[in-house]
């Protein structure tokens, strides 16, 4: 989610321009309390990145360009070294204090304050320059990817605990069409898992792997003896509810899903930062024993 609200206020109160970061964050931190949201964290690279942003912009002469996007200011936050998953954007020039900016928005702009006292945000930036004698204040909340993706990773570390969701999930869906329930199968989860721990390492995403083996040729690698095989792949998904959603509203995943030739199967996940950023690479794969 980028955001970006640019107000501008005006307290009538002295310059209180030391100390202005630590002002922002302990009043934003009193008013995030107040929700129970956690507090933020004043970010030495996104402080660093939002001052050399200012800088920029008034450089340039673009602080009040209409046209810049969010996806502009991403990148120059990340050539600055903060990688934001989320962030938005506030500016106020006044010689107020900054904890009277702030009772200022929220009686005259609230929607400003919301957008920096949003739960999802961890870290805080100020960037802070004179303009007509007057400070400029310039702040960024933001949200790493790693921060976004932590708490993702703890819910999907326990593979036990994804297969058994997975497998109740899908069973539901049998059940409502009438079809027989599948069982978890070992070999056909370590081919699931193997897979997705495949794609994420060397960087593809296909049914085919780059030798073009299909699911069938991987879980006889594994030493399952069926009589057919079945798969379904998801990237990007980042809760057994996400996916499943996902997978049963394609025609193809679905089918799969609700097969009634398959009686058993595995499944694997696999999250990671690659390259690309992080990837979170899901696996089903579906077989019938010869018995």
């Amino acid at each position: 989610m980028v955001l970006l609200v640019c107000v501008f206020a005006t307290v009538a109160s002295p310059a209180a321009e030391n100390g202005a970061a630590e002002a922002f964050l302990a009043s934003l931190n009193a008013l995030r309390a107040q929700r129970e949201s956690a507090p933020l964290q004043l970010s030495s690279s996104l402080v660093i990145a939002t001052q050399s942003l200012l800088d920029n912009l008034l450089d340039t002469g673009r602080l009040e360009d209409p046209d810049r996007s969010g996806e502009e200011t991403a990148a120059l936050l990340a050539d600055s070294g903060y990688e934001a998953k989320a962030f938005v954007e506030a500016m106020a020039q006044s010689a107020g204090d900054p904890h009277l900016i702030l009772e200022r928005w929220g009686r005259d702009s609230p929607e400003t304050l919301e957008t920096l006292l949003a739960s999802q945000f961890r870290d805080l930036g100020i960037g802070i320059a004179e303009v007509d004698k007057t400070p400029l204040y310039y702040l960024i909340a933001g949200l790493t990817f790693d921060d976004y993706y932590s708490p993702i990773v703890a819910d999907l570390e326990d593979l036990s605990t994804v297969r058994a969701e997975l497998l109740d999930r899908v069973n539901a869906e049998r059940r409502k069409a009438r079809v027989p329930l599948l069982r978890l199968q070992h070999q056909l989860s370590r081919t699931a898992q193997g897979y997705a721990e495949d794609m994420l390492a060397r960087g593809f995403y296909d049914h085919k792997s780059p030798e073009g083996t299909t699911v069938m040729d991987r879980a006889q690698a594994e030493g399952y003896r069926g009589r057919t095989a079945g798969e379904n792949l998801a990237d990007g998904a980042e809760s057994v509810d996400e996916v499943m959603r996902g997978w049963m509203e394609s025609k193809a995943h679905r089918e799969n899903i609700l097969s009634p030739i398959f009686r058993e199967a595995g499944f694997g996940v696999a999250i990671g930062e690659t390259a690309d950023g992080y990837r979170i690479l899901w696996v089903q794969c579906f077989g019938k024993p010869r018995r």
